[in-house]
């Protein structure tokens, strides 16, 4: 039985544990939440330990054999820098850091004890993206990517003021979906926002509404379209087109049954939430984080490197949405 310890007991942190209980090959050994109720609570529901400091866990690092990080981004850094120390597997939400020194920094700690990492981008382990991924070469040669996201609920201010902003925290996972998918890098970025849904975010300079167009050397492009709201549920598609045709990835629903009448026709709404859209993809990445990287010593399928490249993109989308005009991606 793999013995994992897991620093944070938030939403995410306890779907991680359900699903790490769940594998039937590991279990929490413990939990690290600065949050007494919270971690109690989450130590409770889950049969395990709870710590409020890390020190106190990590006094107990015999008792475990790799760690998953899903504590608040800020904090991520610093805990892999704690852990690298023990030589053992670290899975790590995105992002590793939302300041792009910080990812860099963390690479080269990574160069210098080189453990196993996995960085959670989870749409890579999702069941249609995947299969879109693998037989991308029916289009023949790619000329465009069109990925759309909008979220469903809207995220509440509280947590949107600490997020880093919208391309660090949701356009994240299509900056990575774009390289994926394209099988290349993107040199250059020009990016367009506006506030439209909560105009509270103008005051600490973020946006809810976006348009992004990215572009490799050889010419393709990538657009993606953000929202931090759709009213009729979680919003994800893709579409890959090529001299060959077309492949797409559409909305998943809870049941494909579907009503026609004389004057209308209905289906059911995508699912309502990233959680539920995503629940077997979370299960699949930390099935290879367990099974794979963990028990069988394979190459993790996401590195920092990714992780970095999301962030450079990022960083281009950024500068671009200030200045008005496309910008060049910072050197790797």
């Amino acid at each position: 039985m793999i013995r994992v310890g897991v620093f944070g007991a938030g939403r995410m942190a306890q779907d991680h544990i359900s699903n790490i209980q769940q594998s039937q090959i590991a279990k929490a050994a413990w939990i690290v939440d600065p949050n007494k109720e919270v971690g109690a609570a989450a130590a409770s529901q889950f049969n395990t330990t709870h710590f409020e400091r890390a020190e106190d866990a990590l006094a107990r690092a015999s008792d475990v054999d790799a760690f998953v990080i899903v504590s608040p981004s800020a904090t991520h850094l610093q805990i892999i820098q704690m852990l690298l120390e023990l030589n053992k597997p670290i899975f790590c939400e995105k992002p590793i850091a939302v300041a792009t020194e910080q990812v860099r920094a963390c690479i080269d700690m990574l160069k210098r004890r080189p453990v196993p990492f996995l960085l959670g981008f989870n749409r890579r382990f999702d069941r249609s993206i995947s299969t879109l991924r693998a037989r991308i070469g029916e289009v023949g040669s790619i000329h465009t990517i069109d990925i759309t996201s909008r979220d469903h609920p809207c995220p509440p201010l509280a947590y949107l003021r600490t997020s880093g902003g919208m391309f660090y925290d949701m356009t994240i996972h299509d900056f990575d979906m774009a390289r994926w998918l394209l099988g290349e890098d993107v040199c250059e970025v020009y990016a367009t926002g506006s506030t439209l849904i909560l105009p509270e975010l103008a005051q600490f300079n973020d946006i809810d509404t976006s348009v992004c167009v990215l572009k490799t050397k050889s010419g393709k492009m990538v657009n993606i379209q953000n929202s931090r709201f759709a009213a009729f549920g979680y919003d994800q598609r893709i579409q890959v087109f090529g001299n060959k045709g077309l492949l797409s990835s559409e909305n998943l629903r809870p049941t494909t049954v579907q009503f026609l009448g004389e004057k209308a026709t209905h289906i059911d709404n995508p699912y309502p939430s990233f959680p539920t859209r995503y629940a077997e993809a979370y299960r699949q990445e930390m099935l290879h984080f367990l099974k794979d990287v963990v028990r069988d010593k394979k190459e993790p399928s996401v590195s920092a490197i990714d992780g970095l490249w999301a962030n450079l993109i990022a960083d281009a989308a950024t500068r671009s949405l200030k200045s008005g005009r496309s910008e060049q991606l910072d050197p790797l």
